[in-house]
């Protein structure tokens, strides 16, 4: 009289099935896993930043030809370190890690 249902499909063939008939459904995914990437970097204003620079600079009224013989000649050169953390922000990096979170 009636007829056995079918057996449902494996559930790695029907994920594969969904994503491939419903692109929204990994859209969502991809929304999902930028929102917890933008968490993180969120998360990463918390730490301090540190730079280096160097630079070197040569005055010379002399030919071109002279500018890199004597290097040390009418040459100054120099290192800067910078180290830059923001330790007090007004509350609004806790507030912007929240509202990363909560997405």
């Amino acid at each position: 009289m009636l007829a056995e249902p079918n057996q449902p499909p494996a559930v790695q063939d029907a994920v594969e099935r969904a994503l491939t008939k419903r692109p929204s459904l990994k859209g969502f995914a991809l929304t999902a896993e930028s929102n917890r990437k933008a968490a993180s970097a969120a998360k990463g204003n918390y730490w301090p930043t540190l730079s280096v620079n160097g630079f070197w600079d040569r005055r010379t009224r002399d030919d071109m030809v002279l500018l890199f013989k004597a290097p040390g000649r009418d040459a100054q050169a120099g290192v800067t370190l910078d180290l830059n953390w923001n330790i007090f922000a007004g509350l609004s990096q806790r507030r912007t890690c929240a509202r990363q979170r909560s997405r």
